[in-house]
C-alpha cells in the first residue's frame, strides 16, 4: 500500500517548537502552493497547506528556516475519526512531514 504526499511551496508561517508530556519536539508549517492553473480573472489561486512536523525534522525546520523560504515536503497522509459536537461522525486528516528538502532562501 502507498500512502505518500509531495508538496512543493512557500514557507508562510512556522509555529512554535513544542514539546510533548514525553519530550518529543514537534511543530507546524503552513506552505503557500499556487494552483498550476488560473481562475476566471486570470489569477493564480494559492493553497495554504499545515503540515506538522516531528522530531529532528521539526527542530532542523524551526531553526533554519523562515517565511518565504522554497521548501518540499514528502511525508504520509493521517486520518482520525471524529464526532462533532452534534454527534456526527467525520474524519480529519492531517499531512505529516517525513522528509523537507530546503530549494531556496531568501
Amino acid at each position: 500500500m502507498i500512502n505518500t504526499f509531495l508538496v512543493e511551496g512557500n514557507l508562510k508561517s512556522i509555529s512554535e517548537l513544542k514539546e510533548t508530556e514525553k519530550g518529543i519536539k514537534y511543530a507546524r508549517i503552513t506552505l503557500k502552493v499556487p494552483r498550476n492553473f488560473r481562475n476566471s480573472e486570470g489569477v493564480y489561486d494559492e493553497d495554504f497547506i499545515e503540515i506538522e512536523l516531528w522530531r529532528g525534522i521539526a527542530e532542523i525546520c524551526y531553526d533554519n528556516s523562515q517565511e518565504g523560504d522554497l521548501l518540499s515536503v514528502q511525508g504520509r497522509i493521517q486520518s482520525s475519526q471524529l464526532t462533532t459536537n452534534e454527534g456526527k461522525p467525520f474524519i480529519a486528516y492531517k499531512f505529516v512531514a517525513e522528509k523537507v528538502s530546503f530549494l531556496d532562501s531568501k
